[in-house]
């Protein structure tokens, strides 16, 4: 592992090796660099991206401690342990193997999201066709112009005021599907604060994607 200085801050970086045509940078919870390129002289570039470097880690630098050994699972921090039962076993995350984990996770995201969507749709004046829960390594939630919604399996991590604000924006997605003017106003009728939550969202998908045990789940 190499090392960097970037306006007072040492940051180590890891360099792969590919035949890739442009250089990529990736910066890892763990707060260092993985660079995919094709030559092993990668600092002039990184010097480039240096503000944007910089922007990337002090997310990371929100990302709790916690989310790098226990499980985050509705916003709280679980010990995990294999065993023969999968579930909540006395404040700990219990798994057999992660097929079961998974089908557990789904089980608990889908009773909360129907229960969120039957709550909401009334008030919105819009139901959804059909409800999903994928493996999306890009977004948390997505409204399809057939008038179906998706929702990330990792949306089960998040503190229920979080999965509730979800809910509701993709609701308001069957009225405006693009991020216009008049999709806002429908949001901020039940979370005014949604500046403020689309942030937290940000910090909650690195605290996920730290978690060595959600990693497993999401690339299997």
């Amino acid at each position: 592992m190499r090392s960097i200085n970037l306006n007072g801050r040492e940051i180590s970086y890891e360099v792969i090796r590919w035949r890739v045509k442009y250089l990529r940078i990736y910066v890892m919870p763990e707060g260092y660099l993985r660079i995919i390129s094709p030559t092993d002289d990668v600092e002039e570039v990184i010097r480039e991206k240096e503000n944007w470097i910089l922007r990337k880690l002090a997310l990371f630098d929100e990302i709790p401690q916690e989310a790098f050994e226990k499980f985050p699972l509705f916003g709280s921090f679980y010990e995990v342990e294999r065993g023969d039962e999968t579930g909540i076993c006395k404040n700990r995350i219990c798994y057999r193997n992660l097929p079961l984990l998974e089908r557990f996770l789904r089980t608990l995201l889908k009773k909360e999201l129907l229960k969120l969507i039957g709550s909401y749709s009334p008030l919105i004046g819009q139901t959804p066709s059909r409800v999903f829960i994928r493996k999306n390594r890009s977004r948390w939630g997505s409204c399809s112009s057939r008038g179906n919604l998706s929702f990330n399996l990792m949306a089960v991590s998040l503190p229920v005021d979080l999965i509730d604000y979800l809910v509701v924006h993709e609701l308001a997605h069957l009225i405006e599907l693009s991020h216009s003017k008049a999709f806002w106003s429908i949001v901020s009728q039940f979370h005014p604060d949604y500046r403020k939550k689309r942030e937290e969202l940000r910090v909650w998908w690195l605290t996920v994607w730290a978690n060595p045990l959600w990693r497993l789940i999401m690339e299997g």
